[in-house]
């Protein structure tokens, strides 16, 4: 049971980093429920007005996106389990989108019953809901997106110690992790969850202030935090590593072993 609610824990801090902190994705979901309010799809276009179908499929679809992203967390963490267990998560997803629409209906409309009806809402909502994710699952299986993402890489410790290099760019104040450095002429540029910038010193400088942090040197102008390399598995055939901006360094063939080492991949 500990282990459970660690991994939603952890899902939670993982969707929220990779989604939910996006005004991008927002700004999706919010014109998803507008277009749902001007379609009306499950006859709600004539069950109530415009400004009522707002309401009603900005709450639905704001409750079920971020339920949906905890789903494909989980999965980045864990790793691909296989199609069948997929499709199984993908119908618990259903399941409780399904609720999910059936209480909002029952509260918000009230006769639900008379139109469009309990089970055609049950129907529409438990079939395209689990389509959407296990379509999107399957998607990002083929992508490579589970196979090259792990659940360590996306735990922080509670403990974690700001490292020095932070000090240097207090314009990301609200940065706490450095995922990599470049050096760039006399310059060095510092990767953090909050963003990039640029400070004087010297790249061997800069990897010494990351006190705390556990990386490696991929190259003569690049040094990565291991925990956010998103492609281990495939580090060896890439040549490159991945970073969670979705942005590439070169791995010199001088560091591959030290980096495949450090990842803990079996040459």
């Amino acid at each position: 049971m500990t282990s459970f609610f660690s991994i939603i824990r952890e899902a939670v801090e993982l969707a929220r980093k990779a989604y939910w902190v996006s005004p991008t994705y927002w700004l999706i979901l919010l014109a998803v429920a507008l277009l749902c309010a001007f379609i009306g799809p499950f006859g709600t276009a004539t069950s109530f007005s415009m400004a009522f179908g707002l309401i009603y499929w900005g709450l639905l679809v704001f409750f079920c996106a971020p339920i949906g992203s905890l789903f494909i967390a989980v999965v980045q963490m864990t790793g691909w389990p296989g199609g069948p267990k997929v499709l199984g998560l993908c119908i618990l997803f259903g399941l409780i989108i399904a609720a999910v629409v059936l209480t909002l209906s029952e509260v918000l409309l009230g006769t639900i019953n008379q139109h469009p009806g309990y089970w055609i809402v049950l129907f529409y909502s438990f079939t395209s809901s689990t389509f959407i994710l296990c379509f999107m699952m399957f998607i990002m299986n083929r992508s490579g997106v589970f196979q090259q993402v792990g659940r360590h890489q996306f735990v922080v410790p509670a403990a974690r110690m700001q490292s020095k290099i932070l000090d240097r760019v207090p314009k990301l104040e609200h940065a706490n992790e450095v995922w990599a450095l470049s050096a760039q002429d006399h310059y060095v540029r510092i990767l953090t969850d909050k963003g990039a910038a640029l400070t004087l010193t010297r790249l061997a400088d800069a990897i010494a202030e990351c006190d705390g942090v556990v990386g490696v040197q991929i190259h003569r102008s690049h040094w990565v935090a291991l925990e956010f390399i998103q492609n281990p598995k495939t580090l060896k055939k890439d040549k490159f590593v991945q970073l969670p901006t979705g942005e590439t360094l070169p791995v010199s063939k001088s560091r591959m072993k030290a980096t495949l080492e450090g990842l803990g991949v079996i040459i």
